[in-house]
């Protein structure tokens, strides 16, 4: 777990993501209402396609070499995980938008491992400054209720 580096903002934003949906939720109305409050779903559609259908997943130029047989002239990175990456610094300069607006103090992230460390390599200097914990696991699918009973511990609300 990542602590806080002292931030007078109250807001904790907990944000459970994968490679294709991140919802954003607010834990200051806890304190009141003990229950967390959707600031945002983001969504990228193109992270759920199937390969062939964003475009050719075949390797490019092939060579041949007397050891190893044929092998790619190109380093190839299959369309889904491209997909993947582009969605996680969208969400990445989400919340770095919203932390330079002063929307969230402390945040908490919660992802599959994969994703998660796609993400963490797009957070900027401030945003990682505010990482209060992280979380791998992909908690998308549960409601607001669900996910507070998972994070609750992560976020001392």
């Amino acid at each position: 777990m990542t602590q806080s580096s002292g931030s007078s903002h109250t807001h904790t934003w907990i944000l459970a993501a994968n490679a294709a949906r991140a919802v954003v939720m607010d834990t200051e109305t806890a304190r009141k209402m003990r229950r967390w409050h959707l600031v945002e779903t983001l969504v990228h559609p193109e992270s759920r396609e199937h390969g062939m259908d964003l475009g050719t997943d075949r390797p490019g130029v092939m060579l041949m070499s007397a050891s190893s047989g044929r092998r790619s002239a190109l380093e190839h990175t299959p369309i889904k995980e491209t997909e993947a990456r582009h969605f996680a610094a969208e969400v990445a300069t989400y919340l770095d938008r919203a932390h330079t607006e002063g929307r969230y103090g402390r945040l908490v992230l919660s992802a599959g491992p994969h994703f998660l460390g796609m993400l963490r390599e797009q957070l900027s200097p401030a945003v990682a400054g505010a990482l209060q914990a992280t979380v791998d696991r992909d908690y998308t699918h549960l409601d607001p209720e669900q996910l507070h009973a998972q994070l609750v511990e992560f976020v001392g609300v």
